[in-house]
């Protein structure tokens, strides 16, 4: 028996008559179905079409990260709902009111701006769940007039129960008119997870019309008090995962500001969260307040200590999503503690193929037990930007070629940690890259994983234990035309293959001083040297301790009278 969800769409041909992108989701007076919409993107909010009358009072034409939206109809008169997490059991059905199109009514949830998944389930079929996901992250729709396209619609999915056969949840398009219209698409059971673009849907398009969403409230990307828990657990530690879908642009922070005078401000900040756990460890200036993004990590400590728990959210930059920190901008990873390396904190994960551009100034900081794990995302740093990594919070490398570019600056504090999973290489490529590791930072090395230097970056590494991770063996650090301001002291070398290996290929490169100084240096049997270097003109090896097998290399320097020139061998 085939069962399906049959997705059939109406194209509203009169632009006049009403559609405010209003979802009906209608059961049946006589059928008992439950039904669960959830957000897996970041979700926003705002109005790409108000009405006329009262556009002067709304935000209009941009869209801003949070869990609310606020309509409002006169200076401070305004309705509110929320648009992340909504569950419907029984009969009948409900209604969902768009937080980016018109007005609607007041008395319904909502659904905005992001990726959702949909599971509908009519109870007396509980093993038949229909799960698809619903795609609105184009910046915009719900548009009147855009590029010449009527951009809104109002929807319904009506769950059709006979024949038993044939069981589907029709969908239709709305403008006034209670016809059917266009059939578009069809989800079968055996398409679970499929995904309906909106853009593709009504207009054939690979891309959405527009892509510039903001993140301008905190915390990002939504507020704690909304977090979902499990209602079968309610112990249990909520782990809520959210896509950024889209690009993502971190800008500035609009304060919450509830005044009866000067309530259009209310259009800007009422997601934000002004609470003192994001500001005073480490203290903020209260001016610079505007200049810092965090996530719900650290607040949610108190929201859940009756639990014993801590709180962990997880955001995932997807192949083709982008972030961008604007200038002096400073994003916060959080945790909930410093105590424990165990302790669970928020997550920043970079998927190979997504985007990281930080601009003049900016950063990404992690702390308290928070992590970033990059695996792959190609990345743009300008002058001053760094990711800085501080006390029991990581920064985990997952990848064949994992690359910080020109002007990026990575720094591990004391007690921070540096984690290459097993096969992995951290690349350092370009003029002003560097890894900058304080003393007590932690290093655990996977299996053949590696750090490499290009191209004029560096490292400044001071009082740090590079070991495999129990006891693999590691690929050791590799400087190919690496900077000058290179240095490496009592440091302590343990399971690498070759702990550093210098190689230049020209002139330029091989006249800049690379210092290692006061380090120890176990080499293991399987090893070859602990430290090979070519064409190296300038290099202060001082104050080394070498433990080396019989057979094995402690140092070996082969220079060549012009840098890169294979033919002229200048001896050992």
């Amino acid at each position: 028996m085939n069962k399906a969800i049959i997705l059939i769409f109406l194209l509203i041909i009169n632009t006049v008559a009403i559609a405010e992108w209003d979802l009906k989701i209608d059961v049946g007076p006589s059928v008992n179905c439950f039904i669960r919409l959830k957000t897996v993107s970041v979700p926003f909010e705002g109005y790409n079409r108000a009405d006329k009358n009262l556009a002067q009072f709304n935000r209009v034409g941009v869209a801003l990260n949070g869990d609310l939206h606020r309509r409002f109809y006169t200076q401070n008169l305004f309705t509110e709902r929320s648009h992340i997490f909504f569950e419907y059991t029984g009969a009948g059905g409900t209604r969902l009111v768009s937080s980016f199109s018109e007005t609607g009514p007041t008395n319904y949830y909502g659904w905005t701006y992001a990726k959702y998944l949909f599971e509908i389930v009519d109870l007396s079929f509980p093993s038949d769940t229909f799960k698809f996901y619903w795609n609105a992250l184009d910046s915009k729709i719900g548009s009147r007039n855009w590029q010449n396209e009527v951009y809104f619609r109002d929807w319904e999915f009506k769950y059709r129960v006979l024949p038993s056969n044939e069981r589907a949840i029709l969908i239709f398009g709305k403008g006034g008119e209670p016809v059917e219209g266009v059939y578009y698409d069809t989800v079968f059971l055996s398409d679970q997870y499929k995904e309906i673009k909106l853009w593709k849907l009504l207009y054939d398009r690979e891309q959405p019309w527009e892509r510039n969403f903001y993140a301008r409230t905190t915390p990002f990307p939504i507020s704690n008090i909304n977090i979902y828990i499990d209602p079968n657990d309610p112990n249990a530690l909520p782990v809520n995962e959210y896509t950024l879908g889209t690009t993502i642009i971190f800008d500035t922070i609009y304060p919450k500001f509830d005044d009866p005078v000067l309530g259009d401000t209310n259009k800007y900040g009422y997601n934000t969260i002004m609470d003192i756990n994001y500001y005073f460890n480490p203290l903020i200036n209260p001016a610079e307040r505007g200049n810092h993004l965090f996530t719900p990590g650290r607040y949610a400590l108190y929201q859940y200590i009756n639990h014993n728990k801590t709180f962990t959210t997880r955001i995932i930059a997807q192949e083709n999503d982008t972030l961008i920190i604007d200038t002096n901008k400073h994003f916060w990873i959080n945790g909930t503690t410093t105590v424990s390396f165990e302790k669970v904190g928020d997550q920043l994960i970079f998927e190979d193929g997504s985007h990281l551009n930080l601009m003049k100034d900016a950063s990404i900081r992690v702390i308290e037990s928070g992590s970033i794990v990059d695996k792959g995302a190609t990345k743009d740093f300008s002058s001053g930007s760094f990711v800085t990594v501080m006390a029991n919070s990581k920064l985990i490398v997952d990848g064949l070629n994992v690359t910080y570019p020109a002007n990026a600056r990575i720094e591990i504090e004391a007690n921070g940690y540096l984690i290459l999973k097993d096969n992995s290489t951290l690349i350092f490529d370009g003029e002003g890259a560097h890894l900058e590791i304080h003393p007590d930072a932690n290093l655990i090395l996977g299996e053949n994983s590696k750090i490499e230097f290009r191209n004029g970056a560096y490292l400044d590494a001071d009082g740090i234990t590079f070991s495999g991770d129990s006891g693999a063996i590691w690929g050791g650090l590799v400087f190919h035309n690496a900077g000058g301001q290179t240095q490496i002291k009592n440091c302590t070398f343990n399971d690498a293959k070759i702990s550093i290996d210098i190689k230049n290929t020209t002139g330029c490169y091989a006249d800049l001083e690379k210092r290692i100084t006061g380090n120890t240096f176990n080499q293991p049997s399987i090893g070859s040297h602990s430290i090979r270097a070519e064409n190296v003109f300038k290099l202060l090896l001082q104050g080394n301790t070498f433990n080396i097998a019989a057979n094995k290399t402690g140092v070996e320097i082969l220079n060549r009278i012009n840098a890169g020139n294979s033919q002229e061998d200048g001896g050992n």
